[in-house]
């Protein structure tokens, strides 16, 4: 398990999960924080799966996401977050059995990361 919060910066989704991939992962998982969910990015070798967490229930389609997770009226925080901790782990499990075709999917993209300087030596 690896967890990185990407930096304000960073515009390109393709290149932090391309470097994800080269790294290893057999799976990518993306949480967003809140309705705003940003266009999934997928890639040609492993499902890249879209999370979106909220404490409200969603309203409307939100934008594209494989999971959308929120507090359910008068839930218990421990109760929350162990259901949310299933949901998950089930959708993983599915993506990787692939039993389930990631949103992503739809939309691969690649692109070798470059670094802070646009190139690589």
């Amino acid at each position: 398990l690896h967890v990185m919060d990407v930096p304000g910066g960073a515009v390109s989704r393709a290149e932090l999960i391309t470097g994800f991939v080269g790294a290893g992962a057999g799976v990518a998982l993306v949480l967003s924080e809140g309705r705003a969910v940003l266009p999934p990015v997928g890639h040609p070798l492993v499902p890249v799966l879209h999370v979106s967490v909220s404490e409200e229930a969603p309203n409307g389609s939100g934008g594209a996401c494989d999971l959308r997770l929120w507090r359910h009226a008068g839930e218990a925080d421990d109760a929350c977050r162990r259901r949310w901790l299933q949901e998950v782990v089930a959708l993983l499990g599915a993506a990787v059995g692939r039993r389930v075709r990631p949103v992503a999917g739809e939309a691969p993209a690649f692109q070798i990361a470059r670094g802070p300087s646009g190139f690589s030596t």
